[in-house]
């Protein structure tokens, strides 16, 4: 369904009237949920479908408001993936969310996050322009690089409408591997010394004590170097549910149980998830860009794109 246009109204008005506005896509976030301060809602969740998608291009066209599960569903058709591997909120996140978030899940740290995954966009800024950026080959790179700007905006900047972005192809077989490590450090060794070696990891966690690691390519591969490696065989869903935030973890808490993604990377407790040296971000309130290190550069940014303030956050009023 193409709602681009009652969005496009909808924000010149507001910016006309000199009216903020709260966007909301399919509300899978927690911190979505919040309240809207009074502001008018920009709802995007109608807004979805895919507009264009030739498997031997490597590359799928789509609204912003479709989910990635239906994304997944497509893609799988013709054994193909996202390149990015962005957490779904619960299985109800979508595209534009995604990217607007920016957060990348296990498989980035071996195979790219969602910034390497956009080739362009289109996007509404806080004027009421329809602007298109990238294009949609994986060598245009010519521009201003807003497209990868966007990733990770929260919706700062504008409103995203439509994506274009790289898939790569299905992994011909995936298994996961369990291991028992006293500590996050020697984990993360044991993985560099994996991957040093060439075995194909796409994704790496530790928690309490446990080291899970999943292999991803083909079979006759992948048993190669399960049997090199050791470990116990696990469930590969468990990288499914993790990547939906669907383990107890998200849901009843684990105590002061920490879990630790990427290799190590990204930290996840029951209430927040950081990234390296980043403060953390709560689940429930939503990323804080005032604990950003580079607030001054986002501030300016902000102007340039949002100079009346549309998509500025209440706390930020």
């Amino acid at each position: 369904m193409d709602a681009s246009k009652g969005i496009i109204e909808q924000l010149r008005a507001a910016a006309a009237d000199g009216q903020r506005l709260a966007v909301r896509g399919a509300g899978s976030k927690p911190w979505t949920m919040l309240t809207t301060g009074g502001r008018q809602k920009l709802k995007l969740a109608e807004h979805k479908g895919i507009l264009q998608y030739d498997p031997s291009e490597l590359v799928i066209v789509v609204r912003a408001g479709t989910s990635l599960e239906e994304l997944d569903a497509a893609l799988a058709e013709h054994g193909q993936m996202l390149a990015m591997d962005a957490p779904d909120f619960n299985g109800g996140s979508t595209i534009g969310g995604a990217v607007a978030l920016g957060w990348s899940g296990s498989r980035s740290a071996f195979a790219g996050g969602v910034r390497d995954c956009v080739l362009g966009l289109r996007m509404v800024n806080g004027q009421g322009e329809d602007l298109n950026f990238g294009g949609q080959v994986m060598k245009n790179v010519a521009g201003f690089d807003v497209s990868r700007l966007m990733v990770g905006s929260c919706g700062r900047l504008g409103v995203i409408l439509e994506l274009s972005l790289k898939v790569v192809p299905l992994p011909q077989r995936e298994i996961s591997l369990g291991f028992p490590f006293p500590d996050l450090k020697a984990s993360q060794a044991a993985v560099n010394g994996w991957t040093q070696r060439g075995f194909p990891v796409s994704g790496a966690s530790f928690s309490e004590g446990r080291l899970r690691v999943r292999l991803s390519g083909p079979g006759a591969v992948l048993d190669t170097a399960a049997a090199d490696m050791g470990g116990e065989k696990e469930d590969v869903e468990w990288w499914s549910a993790l990547r939906r935030l669907e383990h107890p973890l998200f849901h009843h808490g684990w105590g002061d149980e920490k879990l630790f993604d990427c290799n190590g990377d990204v930290c996840w407790t029951a209430h927040s998830r950081r990234r390296g040296s980043a403060p953390a971000v709560g689940l429930a309130s939503g990323p804080d860009f005032d604990k950003a290190p580079n607030r001054a550069l986002l501030l300016r940014v902000e102007q340039a794109f949002d100079p009346h303030g549309l998509f500025r956050p209440p706390e930020a009023a």
